[in-house]
């Protein structure tokens, strides 16, 4: 009897644990990622936002994003952090619920952004690992920023 009481309330943390959980966003910043003019490996800016919708951060430019998000985003942004990453280095930019936060935007201001991508998103459906250890991942390169599976 009290073996199929542990197993029920296992059965019930186990339910619960599925319908909602954390997502941890984690950013990996390449060697080489961001040249300045003289070839220098500087830190990268990068923002990441918590949204709604992606409609609104698909449709806007860099200029848009770095100097008036809020304009830009309204109602789609829930939140957003600005961060400084070194070269080649690796951070858990911010750990949201995915019942609250539908999607992640990434958006990178890069000292020379010609021919770089410089923004993408992800569902926080999409993020990969069990209950609590859930993670989204970015990568940034030369070429620019983007989801990794």
């Amino acid at each position: 009897m009290f073996y199929k009481k542990i197993l029920v309330f296992m059965f019930i943390l186990f339910i619960l644990n599925a319908c909602s959980s954390t997502v941890s966003i984690k950013i990996n910043n390449m060697q080489n990622s961001n040249l300045n003019n003289r070839s220098d490996d500087v830190p990268l800016t990068v923002i990441v936002y918590q949204l709604k919708d992606v409609k609104k951060f698909e449709e806007s430019n860099d200029l848009e994003l770095a100097t008036r998000e809020d304009g830009v985003l309204g109602k789609d942004k829930i939140d957003s952090i600005k961060l400084q990453i070194a070269p080649e280095d690796s951070v858990v930019a911010v750990k949201v619920d995915d019942e609250e936060v539908p999607y992640i935007g990434v958006f990178a201001l890069f000292a020379n952004n010609a021919n770089k991508v410089t923004k993408t998103w992800a569902k926080t459906d999409d993020a990969s690992g069990f209950g609590s250890s859930k993670t989204l991942k970015f990568e940034i390169t030369q070429k620019g920023v983007k989801k990794i599976k």
